[in-house]
């Protein structure tokens, strides 16, 4: 059964960074004051403890010989990221308004930068390929991660090349994959991914030892919907690690039950409600809504409160 976050049953967190929303020729621009990093897990710290104690009673003579107190470890700087709703080929603006946003005294600089949903235009734009993305991201100031939505028909050429796990596409830009866990700035950030959108009659098609051979053809070339095996994957890769929890969740649609959804998925709702990132980002495919809930809890028990924005393009 599907869980989504009930009307009324938010709850909010303040021990976490509040968000500066400001937009800028039609896209959300949101920026993390301050991110801290996850307290290291109750086993690690008892192992330290009990190294200690062991330490310290097996010292000669009976003589008590403290050892000094380590100095305490620097805490890391706050991470500062950025994010990008539908971009749909509008590759100048991206870059631009990411270096605006980046050296801005006010806001700037960043640690890195993340776009949802559709990232390709229209054959307008050009046939993407790697020289067009290294032309047009030659200038980035900081890694950009992208996941993708439902992208034109005439990015196919080139998206078909892609490996569904994530690859460079040029200096600075990744493609994240089709889903997934990974973590970013030296393993600070724990970002959990689902590129493309639900199509109800073909989400939850497995492959059949009668016909396998759609699933064949997912392994060379870009399909926009994603298959319940991808939702699974995503959620099994999230639970793997009990010591950290998601920081960022970045889906192309928005969860199923939320008010004015351009286009909702049961399947991101129920990632959302299992996941319980610290913030979910989502793309708005074509519609151009935004929309920030405040803080709620992803589910009862949960380790934070879950900030949501919709992002337009």
């Amino acid at each position: 059964q599907l869980v989504v976050p009930a009307q009324g049953y938010y709850e909010a967190a303040g021990s976490l960074a509040s968000l500066t929303l400001s937009a800028l020729r039609g896209f959300l621009l949101l920026t993390t004051p301050t991110l801290k990093s996850s307290p290291p897990a109750p086993a690690a710290r008892a192992s330290l403890s009990s190294r200690f104690v062991s330490a310290s009673s097996s010292s000669a003579g009976g003589v008590d010989h403290h050892a000094p107190a380590a100095p305490p470890a620097p805490a890391a700087p706050p991470l500062k990221f950025l994010v990008f709703g539908d971009v749909r080929g509008r590759f100048g603006l991206l870059s631009s308004l990411l270096g605006r946003a980046h050296s801005s005294k006010t806001a700037g600089p960043f640690d890195v930068a993340f776009a949802v949903g559709t990232f390709f235009g229209s054959s307008a734009g050009g046939v993407p390929s790697a020289a067009m993305l290294s032309s047009a991201f030659r200038d980035l100031p900081v890694p950009l991660y992208i996941i993708l939505g439902k992208e034109p028909s005439c990015a196919s050429p080139f998206l078909d090349s892609l490996p569904s796990r994530g690859c460079q596409l040029s200096d600075r830009l990744y493609f994240l994959g089709r889903s997934g866990v990974t973590s970013v700035c030296d393993g600070r950030l724990r970002v959990a991914y689902l590129s493309g959108v639900c199509d109800p009659a073909t989400f939850g098609d497995r492959p059949s030892r009668v016909d396998h051979s759609r699933f064949e053809l997912r392994k060379t070339r870009y399909e926009s919907d994603y298959l319940v095996g991808e939702v699974e994957e995503l959620l099994g890769a999230a639970a793997s690690s009990s010591s950290s929890s998601c920081d960022v969740l970045l889906t192309s649609e928005w969860g199923e039950g939320l008010p004015a959804a351009p286009a909702s998925s049961a399947a991101v709702a129920e990632i959302a409600s299992k996941v319980a990132a610290r913030y979910h980002f989502a793309g708005c495919r074509d519609a151009d809504v935004a929309l920030q809930l405040p803080p709620y809890l992803a589910f009862e028990g949960a380790p934070h409160a879950t900030r949501f924005y919709g992002l337009a393009g």
